[in-house]
Order: C-alpha cells, then structure tokens, then sequence
C-alpha cells in the first residue's frame, strides 16, 4: 500500500504489473545480465522495478534517495 496515495495491489495485480515492467525491458533492448538502476522512493512500484527486473533477468543495482535536507 502507497502511504501517500492509498493504492495498493493484489497478487495478480503485482505478478500483471512485473511482466509488463519486465516486457518494457525487453522491448528497450535490455537482455539478461544487463544492469539496471532503480531509484524509486519506497512505494510500491518499487517492487515492481525490482520484480521486474529480475524476471527479464536483469540485475537490480538498488538506490535510495536520500534527502539532503535532514542530514
């Protein structure tokens, strides 16, 4: 569930949403053992990316934002 937003996913919902994130992969010429960037906020899309990624076999280098403001 998006905090900020109230969305949420089912199962189906999220495996739906993976496949297609992992077809856009595919589609934009990523192949197995490329690497990706993820820089995505905690919400969830950001499993999906994950999720994803891992289905087009792609690696996930994963970074979090980190607001300057509070440190």
């Amino acid at each position: 569930i998006n905090a900020a937003t109230g969305k949420s996913y089912t199962y189906a919902e999220l495996r739906k949403a993976c496949g297609r994130f992992a077809s856009s992969l595919r589609n934009n010429k990523l192949k197995p053992g490329d690497t990706l960037a993820v820089v995505l906020p905690n919400i969830p899309e950001y499993a999906v990316a994950v999720l994803g990624a891992s289905e087009a076999g792609v690696r996930v280098i994963q970074s979090f934002f980190i607001n300057c403001n509070r440190l």
